[in-house]
């Protein structure tokens, strides 16, 4: 799917901003070195959205980083692609055929199932050949009756782990087959900060150098990143429109139901007994919206802005030379970024659910995904005016673009359904991962 580079975007859009002893990047007539490097990434955005009539109004900072950047518009996701391999395209330089890394559910003919022991590998009673999910699972805290955590930091569940030859766990970064942009700039001795999705299975984006045993989430020093804030995009969570959010354009507090406190540096007390996981459709934690309480607080869009609200703060924080929670001087990361969910999720919702997402068939795009695109563009303008504030903006480089474009939406600058399967040739399906997985199955 193609995507943009802004400063950078969408096809792929670059503005400003060389990290030090790396060559300097043309943009435009001039020839600019920069300190830092910011990836702003948008999962699912298309580059024809772009061009939607009635999101005109709702792109804003992402048309000002297309006038005063350069856009790529020869750029395009991997194939096949989704989050992983989308996502490795730009933080390693590699497409699956060298990553290895094709989905995050992937399959293995050398590594043995989750669960197996060095004597039935010695013994020959299990066999190699196995199923490899790095998703929400890998993480420690999925497994403890309440979906989750929304901060995760509680370390890897080793029972979700393949297994290599001598019965040790493979950790995501191990399993990624070359090293990272990450890899690269602390060697170097720069620092890097990172925050995306799932807290455990992003790991990966720390590249295969690093000894996953001094991996410390909850400290956030995650190998070759130096600080790593992932949150679980799939944790069970609620709106509290009654109490202020980290940014001035949230709708409330984000409480999580695991731990019923709210992400709030304003809020250190509140007691809510309704969530909602609608953005991962388990009605067994949906909970009708109390008497008093908007609907829209509990729509998959609005709790995924919020949610997406937590890590721009991260990121204001480390433009402010601080940690991402804000509570240690620590210096500007020379590269580090995040990836906004909202627009993934506008993207995917039917004409029915809630207020409606996607594009319908006149090319309009529907009320949640107008919302989902202003709000992260209203997010996007946040992280610019700080780095201004800060009088960073000449000396970074922010890179805006999308791990992939989201089904089920069709995308008239390709010509081609998000769906079609270019190994069966067939449109509709899941866009060839099954295909590719009955193929890597069979030994075909």
């Amino acid at each position: 799917m193609k995507k943009t580079l802004f400063g950078v975007l969408t096809t792929a859009i670059v503005s400003n901003t060389l990290i030090p002893g790396v060559q300097a990047i043309s943009l435009g007539n001039t020839t600019a070195r920069f300190s830092h490097v910011l990836i702003i990434s948008i999962d699912g955005l298309h580059n024809s959205d772009l061009s939607v009539a009635n999101l005109q109004s709702s792109l804003k900072n992402i048309k000002r980083l297309q006038r005063e950047g350069v856009t790529y518009t020869n750029a395009f996701t991997s194939a096949p692609s989704d989050s992983f391999p989308g996502e490795l395209n730009y933080i390693t330089g590699a497409n699956p055929g060298t990553t290895g890394v094709f989905y995050d559910l992937s399959y293995s003919r050398a590594l043995y199932a989750p669960g197996t022991t060095p004597a039935q590998i010695a013994a020959g009673t299990a066999k190699p050949g196995t199923v490899v999910e790095f998703d929400e699972t890998s993480d420690a805290s999925w497994n403890n009756g309440k979906g989750g955590t929304l901060d995760g930091g509680q370390g890897f569940d080793k029972t979700q782990l393949p297994v290599d030859r001598n019965g040790n766990p493979v950790y995501p970064n191990q399993y990624l087959k070359v090293n990272t942009i990450f890899d690269i700039a602390s060697a170097a001795g720069l620092r890097t900060a990172w925050s995306d999705k799932h807290p455990a299975a992003y790991t990966i984006l720390a590249g295969n150098t690093q000894d996953p045993t001094k991996f410390n989430l909850a400290t956030g020093r995650v190998g070759s990143i130096s600080d790593y804030s992932s949150l679980e995009i799939n944790a069970a969570v609620a709106i509290d429109p009654t109490k202020p959010g980290l940014l001035p354009n949230t709708l409330g507090a984000l409480v999580d139901q695991s731990t019923g406190t709210p992400y709030s540096n304003t809020n250190s007390q509140i007691a809510s007994t309704f969530f909602n996981d609608a953005t991962k459709g388990n009605p067994a934690l949906f909970k009708a919206p109390p008497a008093g309480f908007s609907a829209s607080q509990f729509t998959s869009v609005a709790t995924t802005s919020a949610y997406d609200d937590l890590k721009v703060k991260q990121i204001l924080n480390e433009i402010d030379g601080l940690n991402d929670s804000g509570t240690i001087k620590v210096g500007t990361p020379a590269i580090f970024g995040l990836n906004f969910q909202a627009v993934s999720v506008g993207e995917k919702e039917t004409a029915s659910q809630f207020n409606g997402g996607g594009i319908d068939s006149n090319g309009n795009a529907r009320p949640d995904l107008v919302s989902a695109v202003a709000h992260t563009d209203a997010s996007i303008g946040l992280i610019l005016d700080e780095l201004k504030k800060k009088g960073l903006d000449s000396s970074t480089l922010v890179i805006l673009t999308a791990k992939h474009g989201q089904n089920p939406v069709k995308d008239p600058t390709v010509g081609l359904s998000s769906t079609f399967d270019s190994v069966t040739g067939v449109a509709g399906g899941d866009g060839n991962l099954t295909a590719v997985a009955a193929i890597l199955v069979t030994g075909v």
